[in-house]
């Protein structure tokens, strides 16, 4: 794997020693940023997966309450959206 400081090489040789050490902080702060985005919208996916399931088990044992067939679609639909968003950010490198 190259570092933010091999990869600021490549990208602009020649720069100062300072500059490049900027680029390279900046760089480790958005990827950490990055990080933390993606460990939250994980945390919400699987809260939202977690009541998903609590509802389908209710559902099971009463599949006529309709209540709860929408609302495990409206959590089905979440789960969609997000799944989604996630796949846009990623550019689909799957």
């Amino acid at each position: 794997m190259i570092g933010p400081l091999e990869l600021s090489d490549k990208l602009e040789p020649g720069t100062k020693p300072l500059s490049r050490q900027l680029d390279a902080v900046h760089w480790l702060q958005r990827s950490n940023d990055l990080s933390e985005t993606a460990i939250e919208e994980k945390r919400k996916r699987d809260e939202l997966k977690a009541k998903r399931e609590l509802l389908f088990e209710q559902y099971l044992k009463q599949p006529m309450d309709t209540r709860l067939a929408l609302e495990i679609k409206i959590m089905d639909d979440q789960l969609a959206e997000a799944a989604s968003q996630t796949k846009r950010k990623t550019g689909s490198r799957n």
